[in-house]
C-alpha cells in the first residue's frame, strides 16, 4: 500500500518529467508558467531536487528583452 502523499508526489514527478521535455522544445505555446507553478509544487512538498531540475530548463529558456524595455520596467 502507498501512502497518499506518496502517489500524489510519484504522479508529479512523472507530470514534471514528461512537461520539462516539453519546455526545452515547446514552439506551438509557452508552458513556462505551468513549470513554474510544478516546480513550486515540487518545492512545497520538499522535492528540492526535482524543483530545481524543472527551475534549470525554464533558466534555460530565458531570452534577453530589449534594454529600453528593461530600464522602463525597472524605473517605473
Amino acid at each position: 500500500m502507498v501512502s497518499g502523499s506518496k502517489a500524489n508526489s510519484a504522479s508529479i514527478h512523472q507530470s514534471a518529467a514528461i512537461n520539462s521535455s516539453r519546455v526545452v522544445h515547446a514552439q506551438e505555446f509557452d508552458v513556462s508558467v505551468t513549470m513554474l507553478n510544478i516546480a513550486i509544487i515540487l518545492y512545497h512538498i520538499h522535492e528540492y531536487a526535482y524543483s530545481l531540475s524543472v527551475l534549470k530548463k525554464l533558466f534555460q529558456n530565458i531570452e534577453p528583452i530589449k534594454e529600453q524595455i528593461a530600464l522602463r520596467d525597472a524605473f517605473c
